[in-house]
């Protein structure tokens, strides 16, 4: 399990762990300060557009995002305006700053539609990059129908340089390093089209990002429709007017695009991706490397794919392994979680294999292990103080959402619903329970017998599809994509105590860290 409502409460179960934990998982995390972002926009909207799927997943990780708009609004309305539109667009934007989750959304008081790459806006910017200590600043390119853009993207890269130059605004303390700075995408060829470096998948946030859309309802269902003469198709029900907006801002996602998506994510995942964001490296500011770009877009991760290849009958369930399925399938290794690194103690490795019918998802577990041992007995005592195998799975694009199932080597099962990983009220959690589930272990070696050296202990486990997803078919199986994770808690003499495929460098509960299942095409009945 590796967390709960307090920082790795529900792992302090024995001073082995405690000093463990004291010595190593501090000490990764301390290594990893949140990073700052700051997207400038001309109107409150504009960061939101261009950036705000990459926010959403800057934040959820733990990364400070301000959006700034560098006017009020106050011009954009048919029927309304001045102070009153203004103080409505002001609402609209924290209300979004609300439903993304991101730090701070503030909104200049520059007239909409007056804007000018002065000096005095000039130094309102270098102020407030100084001030949020950026490392990443996101702003249009200075080439757009819009005057206020194109001004908001001059004004932005004037400042770019003098943000550490100690005498301009010198009343704010400098930066000692240069931002990166980023261009939005953009849609315009002359003189100079937009060049993708950077893109990044938000399909799993999507459904966020558009819901933070909805907040600015003088915009998206008011100002905009009337601006392209298709106000009269605006639903009036909320629900229905949200699906509306989702579907009229949705992108086709070029083929530069999808290029630069292969790039961070590799072709495979690249080439299921619906909804993206992209940016271009801007000549101002630190030009940064590949590994550069990574650390600072920690999203962009080629993602650990699992194939789980089909068979025509169901399997034994049995523990043992011996079904012709498990010599086709191919091994999946756990390194170690928290340093990420290969497990070379040959004593203590441990793999993963799958395989699926029209009916079940199997997942099989070897955990080579000297010293097995386990003291519960019971369904859904807390496995994870012991020796457990555990596997999260994600079956829908909301991340927030999984299912938890863990193994004892004494075949004790433990099952729960995670609805929130950061807060989680594991007895709320408990309430689910997986009725058709099928699980077995078998032990080479002996359970509990603390003085001899063991082999190994592995898990069978079937898994019902329509206990994962209620509207399940197999049709839905041929190349279908879940979000999934394994992981192994040893606890004995060895130092090496948390195993992941996908390696977490801390809790277990991070979905943005999940790998993907992928089923292969379903084999008929036979």
């Amino acid at each position: 399990m590796f967390a709960t409502t307090f920082p790795y409460r529900r792992i302090l179960y024995s001073l082995v762990s405690v000093l463990f934990l004291a010595l190593h998982l501090p000490r990764t995390i301390a290594q990893t300060e949140p990073l700052r972002i700051i997207v400038i926009g001309a109107h409150p909207d504009d960061c939101d557009l261009c950036a705000g799927g990459t926010a959403i997943q800057w934040a959820k990780m733990g990364h400070q995002v301000k959006f700034l708009s560098l006017t009020n609004g106050d011009a954009g309305h048919q029927t309304m305006g001045g102070g009153a539109l203004a103080k409505r667009r002001r609402a609209e934007a924290q209300e979004v700053a609300r439903r993304m989750g991101i730090a701070e959304y503030e909104v200049l008081d520059n007239h909409d539609g007056e804007l000018v790459p002065s000096l005095e806006v000039r130094l309102q910017v270098i102020r407030r990059i100084r001030r949020w200590k950026a490392d990443v600043v996101i702003l249009p390119r200075p080439n757009d129908y819009h005057p206020d853009h194109r001004n908001t993207g001059l004004v932005v890269q004037d400042a770019a340089y003098m943000v550490i130059v100690p005498n301009v605004a010198s009343d704010t303390p400098p930066l000692k390093k240069n931002p990166v700075f980023l261009y939005c995408q953009d849609r315009f060829q002359k003189p100079n089209p937009f060049e993708p470096d950077i893109a990044v998948n938000i399909d799993p946030i999507i459904d966020k990002k558009v819901d933070a859309l909805d907040a600015h309802e003088s915009q998206f269902y008011e100002w905009l429709p009337w601006t392209m003469g298709i106000l009269d198709q605006v639903p009036t029900d909320p629900v229905e007017r949200k699906k509306w907006l989702a579907k009229v801002r949705q992108r086709p996602i070029k083929e530069e695009v999808r290029s630069a998506l292969e790039k961070w994510y590799g072709e495979e995942l690249a080439a299921t991706v619906e909804n993206a964001e992209a940016f271009e490296i801007c000549e101002y500011g630190r030009q940064p490397d590949d590994g550069t770009i990574r650390q600072l877009f920690p999203m962009l991760r080629k993602p650990r794919i699992i194939r789980s290849k089909p068979v025509t009958k169901p399997l034994k369930i049995d523990g043992k392994l011996k079904e012709a399925a498990y010599s086709q399938a191919k091994k999946i290794y756990l390194k170690n979680s928290l340093t990420t690194e290969t497990v070379s103690d040959k004593a203590y490795q441990s793999y993963v294999q799958v395989c699926h019918d029209q009916n079940n998802l199997y997942i099989a577990f070897t955990c080579f292990d000297r010293d097995i041992h386990s003291s519960f007995t019971k369904r859904d005592e807390y496995l994870w103080k012991e020796e457990a195998v555990e596997v999260f799975i994600d079956t829908d694009q909301e991340p927030d959402n999984y299912v938890e199932i863990e193994v004892s080597p004494k075949n004790v099962l433990y099952d729960s619903y995670i609805v929130d990983p950061v807060n989680i009220d594991i007895e709320e959690t408990l309430k689910f329970n997986l009725n058709g589930i099928k699980t077995a272990v078998s032990v080479d070696g002996s359970v509990n017998q603390r003085n001899d050296e063991d082999v190994k202990w592995t898990v069978e486990i079937a898994l019902p599809f329509r206990e994962l997803k209620a509207d399940f078919s197999a049709d839905q199986l041929d190349n279908y994509q879940w979000k999934i994770n394994f992981y192994r808690i040893n606890q004995d003499q060895s130092p090496l105590k948390y195993l992941a495929w996908s390696p977490t460098q801390g809790s277990f509960h991070q979905p943005d860290k999940f790998g993907t299942i992928v089923f292969e095409k379903t084999l008929p009945k036979p």
